[in-house]
């Protein structure tokens, strides 16, 4: 463990990269809306397999960017061909889940998905023309914690979400 964070490459002498930047700005950082993927006005012509983590540092706005993408297609083939995935294990250990998963302390229970095999899937229809079911499956696929369940639906977030501000302080209440 090293503190501050935004220390952490300096302090292993690990090359520098955005992530520096990125590890130094607040919040509230007004260069971070130089920083989108995509703008209001861009289209998606290309089908998309989305796939991240709870636990990626930008699940929001990739989650935003999919539905973005999902709106904003050039045509109706596009549109249908963006899935989502969203796994509970840290960035880039898709694949990894056990029978019986954990992240430091918290238990996510039996959270296995094979992605190799979805991944395989998805390319064999798109770049070889195998039919498959790749298009089949449900559009957005996402661990729910907590349940500890894969839950499978065709949009994000689930239709009745209800949203609610909470508001975190500090004085040890």
């Amino acid at each position: 463990l090293h503190l501050p964070v935004s220390e952490i490459n300096q302090a292993v002498e690990g090359p520098r990269t955005d992530w520096d930047r990125f590890a130094r700005m607040t919040p509230a950082d007004p260069s971070w809306d130089g920083l989108h993927l995509a703008g209001d006005d861009n289209t998606f012509g290309v089908p998309a397999l989305w796939v991240f983590s709870w636990y990626d540092i930008s699940v929001a706005p990739n989650v935003a960017l999919y539905k973005h993408a999902r709106e904003n297609t050039s045509t109706e083939r596009a549109r249908d061909a963006q899935h989502m995935i969203i796994g509970p294990l840290p960035h880039c250990q898709f694949g990894e889940e056990k029978k019986e998963s954990k992240v430091g302390d918290r238990d996510l229970g039996d959270a296995r998905f094979d992605y190799t095999a979805r991944y395989l899937e998805w390319f064999d229809y798109w770049l070889k023309g195998v039919q498959n079911e790749a298009l089949e499956r449900p559009s957005v696929r996402y661990y729910q914690m907590g349940a500890n369940t894969w839950i499978t639906g065709e949009s994000f977030p689930p239709e009745g979400t209800r949203y609610i501000d909470l508001y975190l302080d500090s004085d040890g209440n």
